[in-house]
């Protein structure tokens, strides 16, 4: 787990690089693109604070493969798989509180898209 800092404009991940990773953004905004047929930039997203990034991006339907640019100075809690494995050997508490709080996103997130379903 690292915490990290992109400056406006920042490129956090470019299309079909989205790597085995998940960020929990604390701050500022990230837009999701993704060319479309002729190449064109498409916005498919706004990532804000509180939301995730990266492979749990499915919860919300978005596509894996997009390039993801900070619109402003982003703050980031970034976790690789490997990453997540050393936390859980080295740190196993605060392993749990992290997975805890995606888990808590991801519930909610299900939730909403649950009772989009139902609702007519």
């Amino acid at each position: 787990m690292r915490r990290a800092v992109v400056a406006s404009k920042g490129v956090i991940f470019r299309e079909s690089t989205a790597g085995d990773y998940m960020a929990l953004v604390q701050a500022g905004e990230i837009n999701v693109l993704r060319a479309d047929s002729t190449g064109k930039p498409q916005l498919m997203a706004t990532v804000r604070p509180g939301q995730t990034l990266g492979e749990m991006t499915l919860v919300d339907e978005w596509t894996r493969s997009g390039t993801a640019i900070a619109v402003t100075e982003v703050q980031l809690i970034v976790l690789t798989r490997a990453g997540y494995d050393h936390l859980c050997e080295q740190h196993p508490a605060i392993a749990l509180r992290l997975m805890t709080q995606f888990a808590r996103i991801i519930s909610q997130r299900l939730r909403r898209a649950s009772k989009a379903l139902v609702e007519p």
